[in-house]
């Protein structure tokens, strides 16, 4: 789809779930960058908290840097992580930093919070709590988590395009994914 963002012109464009599957974010974007020779990218989406306490569904977690989590060295005694964290555009960053008011409400009364964390970023669509704590354990400093964002920044660092992620807290990855599955993933959106 192509349309106007106030000024700049915009191709939308919509991948599969996922970072290196068929039609995933990697040839997506890498493609799309081919054909539009565009200057930044910015995805958009759904992603999981890790914190029910501090955190709500309908937050925005803003991508400070993407950490690709499944790429590691799994021996006998221990686990290596081995991704490369990849940072976002500084200038993006810059710009979503300095919004001063996002006007947006999930219902009447509640404003989401916006989150900037080292987003991490793999090929599991997790469910289970057990799972999100391991990966908390081995990422403290990330307050969530998603599928598409380690493609997305590979093929904008081969292409050196800025690129972000923005995306909606629309579960826990807790085991209650399906519970009001549609109403979360709408109010995340």
């Amino acid at each position: 789809y192509f349309g106007m963002f106030g000024l700049y012109k915009v191709a939308h464009v919509q991948c599969a779930m996922g970072s290196i599957s068929p039609s995933s974010s990697i040839l997506t974007v890498s493609e799309s960058l081919g054909k539009f020779n565009s200057k930044i990218v910015l995805m958009v989406g759904i992603a999981f908290g890790v914190n029910k306490e501090k955190q709500k569904i309908g937050d925005v977690l803003i991508a400070e840097s993407i950490i690709p989590y499944n790429s590691k060295r799994v021996g006998t005694n221990e686990t290596i992580n081995r991704g490369v964290e990849m940072p976002s555009s500084q200038l993006l960053l810059n710009r979503f930093k300095n919004i001063r008011d996002w006007g947006y409400f999930i219902d009447e009364e509640n404003k989401p919070s916006i989150i900037y964390t080292r987003l991490l970023s793999g090929e599991e669509l997790i469910d289970n709590e057990l799972h999100r704590d391991e990966l908390v354990k081995a990422f403290p400093f990330s307050e969530g988590g998603e599928m598409e964002g380690a493609g997305v920044y590979s093929a904008c660092n081969k292409s050196k395009t800025d690129c972000i992620i923005v995306k909606g807290i629309c579960d826990f990855a807790d085991g209650k994914k399906s519970e009001n599955k549609k109403k979360n993933q709408n109010i995340a959106i």
